[in-house]
């Protein structure tokens, strides 16, 4: 993953609201952790936070999927990313597009 922002990947929402807590919680973890590696890192999380007039799924999903096309990212996959369609989407065009993807470890 070199020279490459890293896009952080996973379930961020829940029907369940401790549930949805919890998965916020992780991505911000994470993002600390891969800050370390020197370089940017995109939380999708913290876009929630930065944008408190956006409200739908679908807007937040769309700059998700933008960042990815325009800036080509390492994604970093977290645990449980198969049970979130946003996430499945974001690892398809990752695919798509050949770049470099990371799981984290079980």
């Amino acid at each position: 993953m070199k020279n490459r922002p890293i896009y952080i990947s996973g379930q961020i929402t829940s029907t369940d609201p401790v549930i949805q807590k919890l998965n916020i919680v992780r991505f911000f973890e994470v993002e600390k952790e891969l800050k370390s590696r020197g370089l940017p890192i995109f939380n999708p999380a913290r876009t929630e936070f930065e944008n408190p007039d956006m409200t739908e799924y679908n807007q937040f999903m769309a700059l998700d999927l933008i960042y990815i096309i325009e800036k080509k990212p390492s994604m970093y996959m977290l645990k449980g990313w198969k049970f979130s369609k946003g996430a499945l989407l974001e690892h398809e065009v990752a695919v798509q597009l050949n770049l470099p993807i990371e799981y984290e470890p079980l």
